[in-house]
């Protein structure tokens, strides 16, 4: 019986059978959750910079003689960690009276990294509330109110405990339930 191919065989097709990451890549993909939800985030991460440092990223990559992307596209395929660098570069070098392509730049680059950011920061509300953080102190820490930390875990979670990797879910559905008891009883629901 054969299997159709998926994002994991996609991403590891990308980085070829020799590549010392691809190992890597599945060992924390077939590690016990909650530590493979952490690790997904890094995985995301080494792929795209993979991505970045071969042939289909080489011309998003900015060096300090190019001009910084204007358009969020280019910026989006930056690696996350280079995106964010290049965005301090900006904010700190920018002139007094800024340029049309400065100001874009910095509204394309800044982006990029929401972009990035409204990603990952679900598995990250996830590792806390599986760490036994309290909902009030999760809202403080990411500056959103209670119900919004919810309802974006909620809607990570659905598609985390449906997405299958090496056979099982992403997200443990028993771990699921109960944090969502722990909520049901902080919020008083």
């Amino acid at each position: 019986m054969t299997r159709e191919p998926n994002s994991l065989d996609t991403i590891l097709a990308r980085l070829g059978n020799h590549d010392p990451f691809s190992q890597a890549l599945w060992q924390a993909l077939t590690w016990p959750t909650p530590k493979a939800v952490r690790s997904r985030f890094v995985i995301e991460l080494v792929a795209h910079l993979h991505d970045s440092l071969t042939d289909r990223g080489e011309a998003a990559m900015m060096d300090e003689h190019d001009r910084p992307p204007i358009r969020y596209l280019d910026a989006e395929r930056i690696n996350p960690f280079r995106v964010l660098l290049d965005l301090h570069n900006h904010a700190t070098r920018q002139p007094a009276v800024p340029r049309p392509d400065d100001v874009l730049a910095e509204l394309a680059l800044a982006a990029a990294v929401v972009s990035w950011w409204t990603r990952w920061q679900p598995m990250s509300i996830h590792a806390a509330l599986c760490a036994g953080a309290d909902l009030a102190d999760i809202a403080a820490a990411t500056g959103l109110d209670s119900a919004e930390v919810v309802r974006r875990w909620q809607r990570w979670t659905d598609v985390q405990t449906r997405l299958l990797i090496g056979g099982r879910p992403a997200v443990d559905a028993d771990e699921v339930r109960a944090v969502q008891r722990r909520l049901a009883a902080e919020v008083g629901a």
